[in-house]
Formats: structure tokens, C-alpha cells, sequence
């Protein structure tokens, strides 16, 4: 522990270990000071920060400050307080202290686990398969969910339609193995999936002309690395059948892949261990990577030798990027994206969400996540999830978690379900879909999960039992877009958001205030269809007020929309989409109320199609601590927004 007669590193906060008060550390002979001092700068050395001299670096004492007690936050910069960049620092052993006589008297932080850094080593091996078999022998909510009724009974109880068949599959030499697909595989059969990036073109995939040669058997070494690796790693844990998109779907038979696309997240739902490629941009990229030392654990290099011999065996690393927890933690210079390319991936966010288990192949270390535990190799995700709180993705900016419990119906509480879906929605829309039409299909295993967690329908991107909350989105950042014609312009999914644009949505329902809606269908020969493809429409009644729009401009908020002029008052909203004014630089709107958000008043923007019939379309969305509709008084009317 930190000694109370350090002028160092006996501060409550923090201590200034900056080159001046370096001799004053070393003169107290504090062999805690001494040997995190060197710690650090042996991993300031490692990271290597392209020329730019650490001059100060302050250290944490708070274990509020450092964000866990196992962890020692140390804040770097070349310009005194400025430019201040933080490092996360942990301690490993290599010995034990009961077999090597290590002392291990360590300072603040927590001893951790030391990793082998090689994902393709025994040691991760045996690890991964120790969590897998504790879950099959351990965990109760894990077992339920083998018999559990939260599966999605939709999709013919989400058995994949084929398998790949690894019986010929030699787990460490690819010269003698042999896969094959096989159709109608017995029920009782447990298999494996796998989520990955595809990557550029060329594609290795199953397609009519390859079929009958899939089915007699290929070659293991004719596949892609990435496949290659994981039938290998899946037949070493005894499993003799996986699922891949790219060689268990026919890609060039389009009624089959509409229905497969549906059956998508059952598939992954239904399968006993989904295997995640988080580090690959590519199949033909290796599924294994080798962590660099500064994370596997290196010996703190300068400090004195009475430091040593307290500290014997003990390693200091950077604290490992984990990513799938972290990729909106703005509190380091990380960029979490670049690390892990699978979770930009749309269609990634259902493939994680719903699979039972998930072992992560990340650039460091394993991972691993069920209903019951999260877990890595180092014990970071041991300690940061409580057992109720155990999820696989975080609210952007909250950390609001969504339980896996919930997911997967062992959890019975519903609370904030409907608020848990927007912020799934907003992740969703920040991911990225190769084929845009995608979007609908892409989290339609998520969709029927949640109609079944809230007994609700989603329509067009809509709750049915919860409308008024759903309308409630809009567009954060200034780019370019433009609408989607399928869907109708009070949809989410009609939504283009730019570069560097995405949705949000409101946190909870607005109370209702004179406004009511209905979804309805549009007929064969609606004349509706003349405005627009989508077959859905709003039916309103509701007070429209007249307004005029100009100036586009960012609010406070940095949020870009424009200026509104109604009866007297300027107020700002948010664009849906780009729009010209009108020669004059003005655009006739019209300013619908959707009710009360505490003191604000909640409303969308619409533009008249067709005035005469009471057509409009969606355009924005805004609030305001002014009641425009009261003092225009607007009487409410029946209308329709396609």
C-alpha cells in the first residue's frame, strides 16, 4: 500500500511524479513509488508516442478517480496539465508465491492474471474450453435457455437448414481434413456459428455450381484462414458441426437466401457457442493473433533493487483494449473501431446479442460471455460485471446496460425494455450494412425478440403499442442525406443519416396532449401510392400550426437544423433531411404536437403534400418550452403523413 510518509504517493488523490519531483520520490526510498514509477515508464517506452516527451505524469491514489481498484490511471502529457492523455496499468504475476517464494507485497492494484498473449496457445485453449464446459455444468439460467420458450418460434424452431460437417476435420493438420455440408441434421445435434467479417471480393462461397462438391467434401485447405482455424478450434472443443453464412447459405439462389436472411438470428439463438472474429477485416485473414509485450507483461525496467525483491515476479502491462465493452469509452486515446473491425458490422449487433455463448477471438486475448458470466484472460471482465448486470453492449453515453438475461428470458422484470430497444436502435443505425436495403432484415431476429419480450408489434420501425414514443428520433450531425422511398417518412428505417451522422432517440414516451395516431395499410389502388412506394401511413388527429422555416444553423446543442418562425416566436428543429427553401428563402411547414416531455413541448415538422386531401410527409422533429398551438388557436384536425 501506498506509505502515509511519501510526500508522494501518501496524497488522498493523486502524485505528481513529473522530472522535477522525481529526485524527491527517489530520496524518500519509497519502493512503491520507485517500482510504479519505473512500471510506467517502462510502458510509456512500449507505446512509443512518436516523438512526444512525457513530461508530467500524475498518478491516482482515488480508486474513484482510477475507475477500479485493480487498476493504476496514470495521466501522461508533454505540457504541464494540457494535452493529457491517460494510461491504464496493471500487474501481473509469472510465479507462485507458494512454489517460487515471491513476495508479491504489491501496491494498490490487484494482482491480475497473467495471459500467454498467443490466442492460438494451449494455455488459451484450455482456458476457453474451461469456460465452456463450467457454463454446460454450472450455470442454471444457461440450462434453462437449451429448453427455454424464449426461442423465436417464428422460424421453424431455428434450426439452420444445413450444416458444415467437421467429422473429417483434423484439428491440427489441414493436409488430412476434409468438410462437407449435410442437410436435415438431427435436432438433437449441437452446433457451432461463427461471426465474422466477410471482407473484399473474392468471396469463397456455396453456390449452385459447387453444391454437389460440397456435399461429397472439400478440402479444409482450399477455405479461407479464418474458416480453416475455426473448424479446427471447434473440432479440438469436440463439436462436429458449424454454421457458416458463406458455405452453409446457396448465394446465388435469391428465394432462399430471402428466407435464410429472416432465420438469421434464430440461427445464431439456437446454437450451442458462436465463435466471434473481432480482429479480422477478412476471411482470409488468420483467426489467431499474438498480442505485443507491453500487454502480455513486461519487467519494470530502473528500478532499484530493494523494489525487486518486494515485487519478485512481478510484471507490468498496459491494460488490454476490450473493445467490446470499451468502444465508446472516450476517457482513452484509443481508437476502439480500428481494433475491432467486426463491431461495425450491422448485422453483427444480432449475431452477438443473441447467441447463448460467445467465445471472442480479439488481437490480445479470449473472451467469453453467456447469461451468467462474462469473463477474458486477464480478469478485467471478471471483476467490471455484476451478475445481473452482465451484458454484451453498452448505451453510448450512460453505460446503461441491456442484460443478456433479458434476451434471453431468464430475467422476469421488464422494466425499461421499451428504452433498453432504443438504445439497441441507436447502436444499430451507427453500424455499417454493405447492402443498404439490409437494414429491416438485419436486426429482424432482435425484432422478434423484443415482440415477444413486450407483446407488442413493430410496423414499419414503429411499437404499435407505444407510437408516440417511437416517432420520437432524429438525425444528430450536419451531412447530406436523404430518404429511403420504401419506408414511410415517419420511419427511422427512411432515414439516411450522412458521414458522421446518426439516430437518436428520446430517452422515454412524451405524455399524450390532443394528438392520436393509428398505422394503417395502404389499399391496391390507394391513391396514396402517387406520393409515395411505402405501404404504410399515419392517420392523425391532431392541431397543426402554420409556420415558417429558414436559416439552416447549429443549436446550442451543436445539433444542425433551422430556425422556425410561428406566430411572433422563433424556435429550432432538427432535419430529417437536406432541403432548398424556396427562392424567397422560406419553407411553408406545418408544426405538429405530440405531446409533453416534463416542460417541453414535443413536435414533429411536416411538409403538405396535398393540401386539399391532408397529405403530409415528415420532415423533423423539435421541442420547445413554448406553447405555440395554444395561442395560434388551432383547432385539431384529421390527416394523414405518408
Amino acid at each position: 500500500m501506498p506509505r502515509s510518509d511519501c510526500a508522494a504517493c501518501g496524497n488522498e488523490y493523486y502524485w505528481d511524479m513529473t522530472q522535477e519531483n522525481e529526485a524527491e520520490n527517489s530520496s524518500s526510498s519509497c519502493p512503491h513509488c520507485e517500482f510504479l514509477l519505473a512500471a510506467i515508464k517502462t510502458i510509456i517506452e512500449a507505446e512509443n508516442y512518436q516523438g512526444k516527451a512525457i513530461t508530467s505524469i500524475y498518478v491516482s491514489n482515488d480508486p474513484t478517480v482510477a475507475k477500479n481498484p485493480g487498476f493504476t490511471s496514470a495521466w501522461l502529457s508533454n505540457g504541464g496539465y494540457t494535452a493529457l492523455r491517460r494510461l491504464i496499468i496493471e500487474f501481473c504475476g509469472v510465479l507462485k508465491p507458494e512454489v517460487d517464494g515471491a513476495t508479491w507485497n504489491l501496491p494498490s492494484p490487484l494482482l491480475e492474471n497473467h495471459i500467454s498473449g498467443q490466442t492460438d496457445s494451449d494455455r488459451a485453449f484450455d482456458w476457453a474450453r474451461n469456460c465452456f464446459e463450467t457454463c454446460q455444468s454450472q450455470h442454471t439460467k444457461c440450462k434453462l435457455i437449451r429448453d427455454s420458450t424464449s426461442r423465436l418460434p417464428e422460424i421453424n424452431g431455428g434450426r439452420p437448414r444445413r450444416l458444415l460437417d467437421l467429422q473429417d476435420v483434423h484439428p491440427s493438420d489441414d493436409s488430412r481434413s476434409f468438410v462437407k455440408i449435410s442437410e436435415g441434421v438431427e435436432e438433437s445435434e449441437p452446433y457451432t456459428c461463427l461471426s465474422y467479417c466477410w471482407g473484399p471480393p473474392p468471396h469463397f462461397t456455396l453456390n449452385s455450381g459447387n453444391y454437389q462438391q460440397m456435399v461429397s467434401g472439400l478440402p479444409l485447405q482450399s477455405l479461407p484462414r479464418a474458416l480453416r482455424d475455426v473448424m479446427q478450434f471447434a473440432r479440438r472443443l469436440s463439436f462436429r458441426w458449424i454454421w457458416i453464412d458463406a458455405l452453409c447459405l446457396i448465394q446465388d439462389d435469391k428465394d432462399e437466401m430471402s428466407e435464410e436472411i429472416k432465420r438469421m438470428g434464430s440461427i445464431y439463438n439456437s446454437a450451442a457457442l458462436t465463435f466471434s472474429l473481432e480482429t479480422a477485416i477478412a476471411a482470409c485473414d488468420g483467426f489467431y493473433k499474438n498480442a505485443h509485450a507491453k500487454h502480455r507483461g513486461m519487467i519494470p525496467i530502473g528500478a532499484p533493487e530493494e523494489a525487486y525483491r518486494l515485487y519478485k515476479g512481478v510484471l507490468v502491462r498496459k491494460m488490454l483494449d476490450h473493445t467490446l465493452f470499451q468502444q465508446f469509452d472516450n476517457s482513452t486515446d484509443t481508437d476502439h473501431t480500428d481494433l475491432n473491425p467486426l463491431h461495425t458490422r450491422a448485422w453483427v449487433l444480432q449475431e452477438t446479442m443473441l447467441s447463448r455463448r460467445l467465445l471472442a477471438f480479439s488481437g490480445q486475448e479470449l473472451t467469453w460471455d453467456c447469461v451468467e458470466a462474462t469473463a477474458c484472460e486477464c480478469s478485467y471482465m471478471n471483476r467490471q460485471m455484476g451478475t445481473l448486470q452482465r451484458s454484451i453492449i453498452h448505451n453510448t453515453n450512460t453505460l446503461q446496460d441491456i442484460p443478456k438475461e433479458m434476451l434471453h428470458g431468464t430475467l422476469r422484470s421488464q422494466t425499461n425494455i421499451y428504452s433498453s430497444w432504443s438504445r439497441l436502435l441507436e447502436m444499430y443505425c451507427r453500424r455499417k450494412l454493405t447492402v443498404s436495403s439490409d437494414r429491416e432484415s438485419g436486426m429482424m431476429g432482435l425484432v422478434w425478440k423484443y415482440e415477444m419480450l413486450l407483446n407488442d408489434k413493430l410496423i414499419a420501425g414503429m411499437w404499435s403499442k407505444h407510437l408516440r414514443h417511437s416517432l420520437c428520433w432524429w438525425i444528430d450531425g450536419s451531412k447530406a442525406r436523404g430518404y429511403r422511398s420504401i419506408w414511410p417518412t415517419w420511419s427511422w428505417l427512411a432515414a439516411v443519416p450522412g458521414e458522421g451522422a446518426y439516430l437518436v432517440t428520446a430517452e422515454r414516451e412524451p405524455s399524450a396532449r390532443d394528438t392520436e395516431f393509428r398505422i394503417c395499410v395502404m389499399s391496391g389502388g390507394d391513391s396514396l401510392h402517387t406520393y409515395r412506394e411505402s405501404k404504410y401511413y399515419l392517420e392523425v388527429a391532431g392541431t397543426l400550426v402554420t409556420a415558417t422555416s429558414g436559416q439552416k444553423a447549429p443549436n446550442n446543442d451543436g445539433l444542425f437544423g433551422a430556425e422556425l418562425e410561428v406566430h411572433g416566436q422563433t424556435l429550432w428543429w432538427c432535419l430529417d433531411q437536406e432541403y432548398d427553401p424556396d427562392i424567397a428563402g422560406y419553407w411553408k411547414l406545418k408544426v405538429l404536437l405530440l405531446g409533453m416531455d416534463g416542460e417541453y413541448y414535443v413536435f414533429l415538422m411536416l411538409n403538405t403534400i396535398h393540401d386539399e386531401a391532408g397529405v403530409y410527409e415528415r420532415v423533423g422533429f423539435g421541442h420547445t418550452d413554448i406553447d405555440i398551438w395554444t395561442e395560434a388557436e388551432a383547432k385539431p384536425q384529421g390527416f394523414k403523413i405518408i
